[in-house]
Formats: C-alpha cells, structure tokens, sequence
C-alpha cells in the first residue's frame, strides 16, 4: 500500500511541476486561469512548491532564488507579489504585502535561503519605511 500511496505523489508532484511551470516567468504560475492557462504574475505562491516539494530541483532552485531576491524580499519577509508586477501595492493584503505563513514556509525547503529572508536584527528605534 504505501508503496503504491508514495508512486501516486510522486506522480501527482510531477504533474504540478508540469502543469504551473511557467518557463518565461522562471518560476511557477501563481494559479491556472479557468481554460488552464497559466497566471503570469510573480507571486509567493510558487514559495509553497518548495515547501510541498513539487518543484522539481532545477525548478526549486529557480524559485528559491527568485524568493530571496529584492524583488520578492521586503527585508521583514517574503512578498506575495514581487515588486514591479501590474498589481504589486505592499500595503494591499494579496498583492505585495508580507505574510509570516508565506516567509515560514518558503525557507524550510532550502535552508541556504533561509539565511537570506531573516530580516536584519532591527534596534527598537530603527524603520524600513
């Protein structure tokens, strides 16, 4: 059985690699529009296939590289929206803000990453804006 349940997510991992890869963008669609097509905006959500492990190892480390450029790290976490997309806003919920659930779960997968997105110590007087 647990042979069978590992062949069956394996093959699952490997068909969402497929399927949200998007090879112009370099990372993985942020979603599947309702024909299938994929949404090409940078997003952290490709972060959450390398924490599920569905990226495949060239793929994921594409996508731990894109994580912790200045694009996606916002110096307190990672973005859900890299800066320069058509709809980043950092101080809109979905589109360019940080999430703590979106920066622990991205670095696990790479732990070189990890290093990269902890924000610098800060002292109690010192501000990122």
């Amino acid at each position: 059985m647990s042979g069978r349940v590992k062949a069956g997510a394996d093959a699952w991992h490997v068909k969402v690699d497929a399927e949200l890869w998007v090879w112009w963008l370099g990372t993985s669609a942020l979603s599947l529009d309702g024909d299938k097509r994929p949404c090409n905006v940078l997003a952290s959500n490709a972060g959450h296939c390398l924490f599920s492990g569905t990226a495949s190892p060239d793929h994921a480390a594409r996508v731990a590289e894109l994580m912790v450029s200045k694009r996606f790290n916002s110096g307190w976490g990672v973005r859900t929206v890299a800066v320069g997309e058509a709809r980043y806003n950092p101080m809109s919920y979905h589109t360019g803000s940080t999430w703590p659930h979106d920066h622990a779960l991205t670095p696990p997968a790479r732990p070189a990453a990890a290093a990269h997105l902890a924000p610098a110590p800060r002292s109690h007087t010192t501000r990122r804006w």
